[in-house]
């Protein structure tokens, strides 16, 4: 049981840091692209 918690914690831990990292990647990479505050909507897909 240990183990499988352990596993289940860092796979949760990885998946959300790849998810942070993702989301402020592709956030950085709209504010590029679209160098205008609140143009279009913004944090919508």
């Amino acid at each position: 049981r240990l183990r499988v918690a352990d596993r289940g914690l860092r796979e949760g831990i990885l998946l959300s840091l790849m998810e942070a990292d993702a989301s402020r990647r592709r956030r950085r990479r709209k504010r590029r692209r679209k160098p205008k505050p609140g143009a279009g909507g913004n944090g919508t897909v």
